[in-house]
């Protein structure tokens, strides 16, 4: 095993990383590190289990003068509305649809160009606003051959990082539960994950 420390990479990672084509591996190994730290542990705000940007049920107009279904709907409305407030959405109007108990009622939501821009994949139900980053490579393994290839095992620490500044806004902080320690940047760690040899060079996934 090599022990490495902040990226001060010794000849023999050198060696073990030859045939790259980068005359940096170190920052090579770094950006497929922080890759997959984007896909393992990205910070997002997410709309709960089902729900989606595009529309929200409500059911206050369903049950008139129910002050429990209006909090039931100012709930379900509250990260909708800290999401328009900052741009990332933007309200469509209302929707009817019939039921066996009559209608359900529906407020439609659309994501903005600005909105899609921090949506991992279309129809995901959440919007990722930073990602870890490597701070100190630890230890790396010998290059061993796997069913995807050949890989390497990293050991690092890695600090997250919050890339979007409405992520730090109020109303976003307090409608998503989002704890202060996500701004703290403290190192965290030791973390461990493969980093696969590809044509390119290296990268988090296998090629």
């Amino acid at each position: 095993m090599k022990l490495l420390s902040h990226f001060s990479l010794p000849l023999i990672l050198t060696a073990t990383l030859a045939g790259c084509n980068s005359s940096k591996p170190d920052e090579q190994l770094k950006l497929a590190l922080n890759n997959g730290l984007a896909d393992e542990k990205p910070l997002c705000v997410e709309l709960p289990s089902g729900a989606s940007f595009e529309r929200v049920q409500l059911f206050a107009d369903s049950h008139p003068g129910s002050q429990t279904f209006k909090d039931v709907d100012a709930k379900a409305l509250a990260p909708y509305k800290a999401l328009e407030s900052v741009g990332l959405i933007h309200a469509k109007g209302t929707q009817q649809e019939p039921s066996k108990s009559g209608v359900k009622n529906f407020a439609l939501f659309e994501l903005t160009p600005e909105g899609k821009k921090y949506q991992p994949k279309p129809g995901a139900g959440k919007l990722c606003y930073g990602a870890g980053e490597v701070t100190q490579v630890i230890e790396i393994s010998d290059v061993k051959e796997s069913s995807a290839g050949p890989k390497v095992n990293v050991t690092f620490k890695y600090r997250m990082v919050v890339k979007a500044d409405w992520a730090k806004l109020p109303q976003i902080k307090e409608a998503f539960g989002i704890p202060e320690l996500v701004f703290q940047n403290n190192e965290r760690g030791p973390l461990t994950l493969p980093v696969f040899k590809v044509e390119s060079g290296w990268s988090n996934k296998p090629a």
